[in-house]
């Protein structure tokens, strides 16, 4: 049985659920804003730099994706030793 959630559980989850949100809002906004500006530019060197670009917007879009809510669900879903250790390492991200 899990121990009732704390203030500072439940500011985690909904930090971490926003930050989930926001982030790939922000990485697919960027991977489109790159699409679009690769159809305008045909320089090899314009190209190069928006793959590596779009590159990092992927990636950060499947972290986004898959790790921060596992984050979030061993955060409302676990024990107090794992609620604890997370908790910290969110606190320890925002600072």
């Amino acid at each position: 049985m899990s121990s009732p959630a704390t203030p500072a559980i439940t500011f985690s989850v909904v930090l971490l659920s926003v930050w989930a949100c926001c982030s790939v809002a922000a990485n697919l906004s960027v991977i489109v804003c790159m699409w679009k500006k690769s159809k305008k530019l045909k320089k090899p060197e314009a190209r190069s730099t928006d793959i590596l670009l779009a590159g990092l917007a992927v990636n950060d879009i499947l972290l986004a994706g898959t790790v921060l809510p596992l984050m979030i669900y061993h955060l409302s879903h676990s024990g107090a030793y794992f609620e604890r250790k997370y908790a910290s390492i969110t606190l320890t991200l925002l600072v």
